[in-house]
C-alpha cells in the first residue's frame, strides 16, 4: 500500500508493509510442541528462493506482500531466537517500524537490528537480558506478532521532504511546468531494473497526434514535435538545425520515383545551416537517392550531429 501524502504528515510517498503472524494462520500460533520452528525456518514468503517453510502468515494473503519479502526464523548455537526479516522493496530512507507481540503475558521488548534499507533483525529481549523464542506450547509466551513497516520510496508526487518519486521543478532556476523522477521506470510492465528505463511494450516514435510527418514541399516546416521524419522525392528542406540530446531518424518514402526505377525523379535533399557542423566537419547536405534510405542523426550540441548510422546511397556533402 503506497500513501502519497497521509493525512497527519507532510511528508509524501510513504510505503506500507503490515505482517500478522501467529492467529489466524494455517498453521495457528506460535507452538514448537506440535508446530516445531527450528532454525532457518519461513514462516511467511513471497520470494521465490526462500519460500514458505511453516506458514504462520495470518494476514494479508501472499500476494499483497512485496515481491521477495519473507520472514526467517533464526536460532543461533546458543539457542538465540531472532526472526530476519526482508523488506522485499528498497526503501529511499530507513522505515519505521513497529512490532506487538502476541501474548496473554509479558514476553519482553521488541528490539530491532536495521541491517540495512531493505532488512532487518527482530529481537524479544526481556529485561533480564534472556531472549524469548516462539511458545512451546500455544498457550503462554511469544504466540506469534504483528509488524508495521512504513517509510518513503521512489513513487508518486514529491513535496518539500523530497524522496526522488515524481516531482514539479521547484528551483529558481527551473520551469515549474517541467515533471521529473529519480524512479526506474518500466513502460508497459512490472518489472524494473536499477537505473534503467525499461521498455517492455513496442516503441512507437510518433508525433503528438499519434503520425509520422510526410515532408512533400520545400516550404515545409521541420517539426521537432517527433523523432522519424519521413521525406518525398523533389523537395529540399532548409534549414536543419540540431538540438543537444535529439535523436532524428529521417528515411526517404515510396513515392516521386521515375515509374520502372528505384530512383528519385529530383533526389530529395536536406540543407544544413552554414554554422552547424556534420561529425564536426563543414557538411551542408543532406541527399537521398533510393527509396529507404535512411539516416540517423544525434547531436551531441546545438552545433553538430553525429551521424550514428546511415545507407551506403546517402550523400553528404
Amino acid at each position: 500500500m503506497s500513501l502519497f501524502r497521509p493525512v497527519n504528515s507532510s511528508e509524501s510517498n510513504l510505503y506500507t508493509i503490515r505482517v500478522s503472524l501467529g492467529y489466524g494462520s494455517n498453521k495457528g500460533e506460535f507452538d514448537t510442541t506440535t508446530n516445531p520452528i527450528v532454525n532457518d525456518d519461513v514462516l511467511c514468503s513471497n520470494n521465490s528462493t526462500n519460500t514458505v517453510t511453516i506458514d504462520h502468515l495470518a494476514s494479508p494473503t501472499y500476494n499483497n506482500l512485496p515481491k521477495d519479502f519473507y520472514i526467517k526464523y533464526l536460532e543461533d548455537s546458543s539457542y538465540v531466537s531472532s526472526f530476519f526479516v526482508n523488506y522485499g522493496k528498497q526503501f529511499v530512507a530507513h522505515p519505521s517500524i513497529n512490532i506487538t507481540a502476541h501474548s496473554s503475558e509479558y514476553v519482553g521488548n521488541p528490539v530491532i537490528i536495521k541491517n540495512s534499507l531493505t532488512s532487518f533483525t527482530l529481537y524479544f529481549i526481556k529485561s533480564d537480558g534472556s531472549y524469548v523464542g516462539p511458545s512451546d506450547d500455544g498457550v503462554t509466551g511469544l504466540l506469534g506478532f504483528d509488524l508495521i513497516i512504513t517509510g518513503p520510496v521512489k513513487i508518486g508526487i514529491t513535496t518539500g521532504n523530497s524522496n526522488k518519486g515524481w516531482a514539479l521543478n521547484d528551483g529558481s532556476q527551473q520551469s515549474p511546468s517541467n515533471v521529473y523522477t529519480y524512479m526506474d521506470v518500466n513502460l508497459g510492465g512490472g518489472y524494473t531494473k536499477n537505473d534503467s528505463v525499461v521498455i517492455s511494450k513496442n516503441l512507437k516514435l510518433l508525433n503528438s497526434t499519434g503520425g509520422v510527418i510526410t515532408y512533400t514541399t520545400s516550404t515545409a516546416t521541420l517539426d521537432y514535435t517527433q523523432t522519424i521524419w519521413l521525406i518525398d522525392g523533389g523537395i529540399s528542406l532548409t534549414t536543419l538545425t540540431p538540438q543537444t540530446g535529439m535523436v532524428l531518424i529521417i528515411t526517404s518514402t515510396n513515392t516521386g520515383y521515375d515509374t520502372g526505377t528505384s530512383s528519385y525523379t529530383t533526389n530529395p535533399t536536406i540543407v544544413v545551416d552554414t554554422d552547424i557542423t556534420i561529425n564536426y566537419q563543414t557538411l551542408t547536405t543532406i541527399e537521398f537517392s533510393e527509396r529507404g534510405d535512411s539516416i540517423i542523426l544525434y547531436a551531441d550540441s546545438n552545433t553538430n550531429f553525429v551521424i550514428i548510422s546511415q545507407s551506403s546511397n546517402i550523400t553528404i556533402s
